[in-house]
């Protein structure tokens, strides 16, 4: 990819060449260290950072570098082959997560007042997009898969998605997380099959996925039949945070409304860092993925095999070593081994705990579970401690493995009142809250909430703008603030806003 050669070593360069810069950032590319030698003050030594290499690097849209939001030079270049790599019509490089990838993928599809068929454990990111381009959602709630004591979103099947249709023939598209957070991967080839057939728009929030192509191309959703896809490269890729990608993959998708909408959703000041570090990672992964991607499912596999003889936790399997990918969906959904999950009934906090006195940091935990992530970049030494650390942690019952993957009864769903934008609107006009009131959150059972609640990590609501608060969401809540987990979206740690009666 020679293309994406260029840009790294152009910002290399910089500090060499003569030129001035009369133009943003701020900083003039002097890191601050330097600054203050020259200028004779005394705390220079305090600022001494490689940090200031960067400052170094850092550039805006000056000649002779490309425009992100309009290329037409060696960007444009690399964004077509990126496009042919991974299969897809156009890719767009994106320098503010998936989160405006997400965005723009919705606004490029739906107009306000539409109707979106969406996924309920879709990220807040979705949320946001739907609230604020005045959409109407209708849900489609994943299996509740359990493994043992612990419980997770499961996948969205294809029967599914074909019921929810006929009750909402009006959704202009359809949106689903996979993989989701754990790992759980939906059968997209099944799911594209019943959307096409509906004339909807499957929007794929692969966030979690970016990694698939290298590895088991065919259960990409960019290969499996979705119009629109977002990953997070930061994720599980060599890139810097925020780098993500926006993948069109057929004409189902108008492209130049989506340029609009990507560039609407995207920085006119973007990170050319972010966007080098992207370029870097696409040119590895370009060069040496396969082999090394391959290289790392082997060092994981061998984790895995490693860990069935422990007792005091267990990991959520199998390995899918070389099942072909309908054997893999033949319940309708797998799991990518790299999101290793650790089953810890009843302890999943102090297991964390653990893992972070043996110099291990986990993404997240909760009351039964572990989750770790892992990447090509992991080393052996990596895996050995991580084994050793779950070794070491003492025994306190059995853990059961058993897995089991339910619907969610329609009664279990949550009570949509209104459409999220308009409890929200209700808040007034940013000054004036005369249609809402802030309450306790033991005391919102039965109220309408204009806030929405979620978790983060992942950064799945709970609670939707527009929706009844139910006692049952209060329970799970409180145990999850108890159980240390932290709220997002109230009005403050324990109040929620809801509309008045």
């Amino acid at each position: 990819m020679k293309e994406i050669a260029l840009l790294d070593k152009q910002l290399e360069a910089l500090k060499e060449q003569p030129i001035y810069p009369f133009h943003m950032p701020g900083h003039k590319r002097r890191g601050m260290e330097e600054y203050l030698r020259a200028a004779g003050l005394g705390d220079a030594e305090e600022f001494r950072s490689g940090f200031d290499r960067i400052l170094e690097m850092d550039i805006t849209e000056v000649d002779p570098f490309d425009d992100l939001n309009h290329p037409t030079g060696e960007l444009k270049d690399a964004m077509t082959r990126c496009a042919a790599f991974y299969g897809a019509q156009e890719s767009f490089f994106l320098v503010n997560g998936s989160t405006s990838g997400i965005c723009a993928a919705i606004d490029a599809v739906c107009c306000p007042g539409d109707e979106i068929q969406m996924a309920r454990n879709s990220h807040i990111s979705v949320y946001r997009q739907v609230l604020h381009g005045r959409l109407t959602p209708f849900y489609l709630y994943p299996q509740e898969l359990t493994v043992g004591d612990a419980a997770f979103y499961g996948a969205i099947t294809a029967s599914q998605l074909e019921r929810e249709l006929i009750k909402h023939p009006n959704a202009k598209a359809v949106l689903v997380v996979s993989p989701t957070y754990d790992g759980i991967l939906s059968d997209i080839s099944a799911l594209a099959e019943v959307a096409h057939t509906y004339h909807k728009i499957l929007i794929v929030d692969e966030a979690h996925g970016a990694h698939l192509n290298y590895i088991r191309p065919e259960l990409s959703a960019v290969r499996a039949g979705a119009d629109l896809v977002i990953q997070s490269v930061h994720k599980t890729l060599p890139a810097m945070t925020q780098t993500a990608l926006l993948h069109r993959c057929s004409d189902r998708v108008d492209a130049q409304r989506l340029h609009d909408s990507v560039a609407y959703f995207t920085s006119t000041s973007p990170s050319y860092v972010l966007v080098a570090s992207l370029l870097r990672c696409l040119k590895f992964m370009e060069r040496h993925g396969e082999a090394a991607m391959r290289a790392f499912y082997a060092r994981l596999e061998a984790f895995y095999n490693r860990c069935e003889d422990l007792s005091a936790v267990k990991l959520f399997g199998p390995f899918w070593g070389n099942v072909s990918r309908k054997e893999l969906f033949i319940n309708g959904w797998c799991k990518d081994p790299s999101k290793i999950v650790i089953l810890c009934p009843k302890r999943g906090y102090e297991v964390a705990q653990s893992l972070r006195n043996a110099q291990i940091e986990t993404e997240a935990a909760s009351q039964d579970m572990v989750l770790a992530l892992a990447s090509l970049f992991d080393s052996e030494e990596g895996f050995d401690r991580l084994y050793k650390a779950l070794a070491a942690i003492p025994e306190a019952g059995a853990v059961s493995t058993a897995v089991d993957a339910v619907e969610v009864a329609d009664s279990a769903w949550a009570e949509q009142v209104m459409p999220p934008f308009e409890a929200y609107h209700r808040r007034g006009d940013g000054v004036k809250n005369e249609g809402c009131e802030a309450v306790d959150l033991k005391k919102a059972v039965g109220r309408i909430s204009a806030d929405t609640v979620y978790v983060y990590p992942p950064g799945i609501p709970q609670i939707v703008s527009g929706e009844r608060i139910s006692q049952g969401v209060i329970d799970r809540l409180m145990k999850m603030q108890e159980a240390g987990a932290t709220l997002r979206g109230m009005t403050t740690e324990d109040r929620i806003t809801v509309l008045k009666i």
